[in-house]
Formats: structure tokens, sequence, C-alpha cells
């Protein structure tokens, strides 16, 4: 037997084996040990974990705000999904950044976002993730979180606004059903007596990003949030706008209205001995974005009322974006009404 050491080109190649085997074990060591998890409660029992799923049967889900990364399916049956509300109700969080799935089924699925938390803040959106219905025939229902009323006594000389609604929709819904989303209501305004500034904070817009009326007969209705009220001498917060996104009906009713938008009402300044001390809010347009209706179905978008104020705010536009329609022009846009004095 020779004693010629190995070549290193040959010792390269006795190691390339080893290499295969070490390199792939490496890669999985660096996978994230935890992924993100929500704790929701399946007929009666808590399940914690990144997947919940329903059974094959009509089951009730109830589960605390929804982290991205981690999926809600109800399986089959006629499921109840809802996302944070009653005791798992959570301030300051939106409400689905996930995936809600409602499965085979006629499904119901119910998401809020959290109120905001400490004085002005702002309410969150309900959804920012997706929600898909899965098959059935479903009711999904959306709001935004409401924003909380500005500091009583504000720091140095500025008046403490209140927070701004969240939206219903910030993210993807797509079903076939009846899709409902509304804004969050704006905060009051912080009391400072003898500021000019204490102001009610905006409506959450209704819809803000995309849904999609899937298969027949399917109908979208988006609410703008209510501004919140003035004090002192600020100023009523505007109504917040009822579709600022798209959205597509597949195959509406020729007899039934398939998408309606409504612009919120804008908020009230405080009325004192003499009047109104401050400026009433606008109302929130109706429609701002596009509205598809492909097959047949109507069209209805109305512009919020105005506050009460001096000046009273004025009406929303009833459309200011573009509503599509089969037959052209099936829809109607009335304004809304100028607040009091």
């Amino acid at each position: 037997m020779s004693n010629t050491p190995v070549p290193a080109r040959r010792a390269c190649r006795a190691l390339l084996p080893v290499l295969a085997l070490v390199v792939p074990i490496a890669v999985f060591a660096a996978t994230p040990a935890h992924a993100a998890t929500v704790t929701c409660t399946v007929n009666g029992t808590d399940v914690t974990g990144s997947t919940i799923r329903g059974t094959d049967g009509d089951d009730a889900i109830d589960c605390f705000a929804i982290p991205s990364g981690v999926v809600v399916n109800g399986g089959r049956g006629n499921d109840r999904i809802t996302v944070n509300l009653g005791d798992k109700a959570g301030a300051d969080t939106v409400g689905n950044k996930g995936e809600v799935n409602g499965g085979e089924g006629d499904d119901t699925i119910t998401v809020r976002g959290g109120d905001g938390y400490g004085a002005g803040a702002d309410g969150k959106a309900a959804n920012t993730g997706e929600i898909y219905g899965g098959g059935g025939h479903e009711t999904v229902v959306l709001t935004g979180g409401d924003g909380r009323a500005g500091r009583a006594i504000a720091p140095l000389s500025s008046c403490g606004d209140g927070g701004r609604g969240g939206d219903g929709n910030d993210g993807h819904i797509s079903a076939q059903g009846s899709i409902t989303v509304t804004g969050g209501s704006g905060g009051l305004g912080g009391h400072e007596p003898g500021k000019a500034n204490c102001n009610g904070g905006h409506g959450g817009d209704g819809n803000n990003s995309r849904i999609i009326g899937s298969g027949f007969d399917s109908r979208v209705k988006a609410v703008g949030g209510r501004g919140g009220d003035g004090t002192s001498v600020g100023r009523g917060g505007e109504g917040g706008i009822g579709n600022d996104g798209h959205i597509t009906i597949d195959r509406g009713l020729a007899s039934s209205t398939s998408v309606e938008a409504y612009g919120g009402r804008g908020g009230n300044a405080e009325l004192g001995t003499d009047g109104y001390r401050g400026e009433g809010g606008r109302g929130g347009d109706g429609n701002n974005r596009t509205i598809d209706i492909l097959a047949a179905g109507k069209g209805y978008v109305k512009g919020g009322d105005g506050g009460n104020g001096q000046p009273p705010g004025s009406g929303g536009k009833g459309n200011d974006g573009t509503v599509n329609t089969n037959p052209t022009g099936n829809y109607d846009a009335p304004g809304g009404a100028a607040g009091h004095s």
C-alpha cells in the first residue's frame, strides 16, 4: 500500500458528499423557531396556533386580534367567526393582519378594529390582511375602531384633538354574499376653554383597499365613520369616505342595488348660549375611487351630511370617482346636506 499523500483535488471530491449533507441542515437551523400565533375559542375550547381550523360541522370560533402569518379557517359547515370582539377585544390593535377563510358553508365573519388607546389616539382598521368567504353564501361585517377623545387639559398652548376613526377595510376581501365595511367614529375634541383648535377627529373610511363580491347577487355596503364633535371653539371632524378603494361586483341582480357607499356625517361644533362656537365638520364623500358592477345591478353612492356649526359643514359629494355599471349610468349619487348654523 502506497503512503503517497492524496492530491488536494481528490481530497475535495471526497468531502463533497459530506458537505451536501451538512449545508441543508444549516439552512434548516436558520429558520425562525417560533411562528406567529393566535388564541381562539373553538366551540368552547381554547386553541393556540399559527393555523386555527374548525370542524366539519357548524362552529363558533372567537379569536383575539389575528397577526400577520396566521390563518383561521372555519372548514365545513355554517360557521360563525368573530375577531377582536367581546372578551377578546383589544384596544389599539388591527383586527386582522393575517388570513380569515370561512371554508365551505354559509358563514358569518365579523371583525372589529381596536379603539384608540390613550387620549387623542386613532382607532385601528378592522382588516389589513385577507378575508375569504370560502365558497358559500357569506355575511362579512367589518368595523373600524373609534378614535379617542382628546386630552381635557392639553400641554402648552394647544388643545387635544380627537383621534381619527379606524378604516373598515385596508386589506383584501373576496366573498359571495353580503359584505359591509364601516369606518370608526372620530373622537371628541379635548376641552380647553379659550383655545381655538379643540377639534373633533375625522371619521374612518369604509373601504380603503380591495373588495370583490364574487358569484351571483353579491352586495357590498361601505360606510364612512362619523366625525367627532369639536369642543370649546374647535371644529367638528370630517366624516369618513364611504369608498376610497376599489369595489367589484362580478354578477349583480338587475332589480337590486349591488353597491352602496355612504359618506360619514361631519361632527358638530359646541353649542353655546349665543350659538355654535366653531365650524361644523364636512360630510364625507360617498365614492372617491372606483366601483365596478360588471354584469347587472345598480349602484347608490351618497355624500354624508355636514355637521352643525358656525359656519355649518358642507355636505359631501355623492360621487367624486368612477362608477361603472352595465348598462352604463345605472346608479344614483346624491350629495349630502349642509349642517345647521
